[in-house]
């Protein structure tokens, strides 16, 4: 039997609509940097997106994978260590483009 995390639900269900409410403006542009970085295929993390695109004060780390979403957007192909020295190892989320969005396909629409 499995049984789902409720962290993670509330998370997805009540924390993330208000960061996407409330930082509408940062996360844009992380956004707008992670499909930059992403071209040509390139494989990224959140690590690579926040050294351009800096967390706001005050800011919980934890949103991050914000970023990723939709997730129609994007293929999530495993996780490597964090290179940030304040991560203390911990994995982080490889993303690619998913092939359909950055074609601008039926499935992949870019809106």
């Amino acid at each position: 039997m499995t049984v789902a995390n409720p962290s993670k639900q509330v998370f997805e269900q009540q924390v993330l609509p208000l960061f996407e409410e409330h930082r509408a403006a940062w996360l844009a542009k992380a956004r707008a940097t992670a499909e930059r970085l992403a071209q040509g295929g390139q494989i990224i993390t959140s690590d690579m997106v926040r050294a351009e695109c800096p967390l706001p004060e005050g800011m919980n780390p934890n949103v991050m994978g914000a970023i990723f979403r939709p997730l129609k957007k994007w293929k999530k192909l495993g996780y490597i260590e964090s290179h940030r020295m304040a991560a203390h190892g911990r994995v982080v989320g490889k993303f690619v483009l998913n092939e359909a969005y950055e074609q601008g396909g039926e499935n992949g629409r870019k809106d």
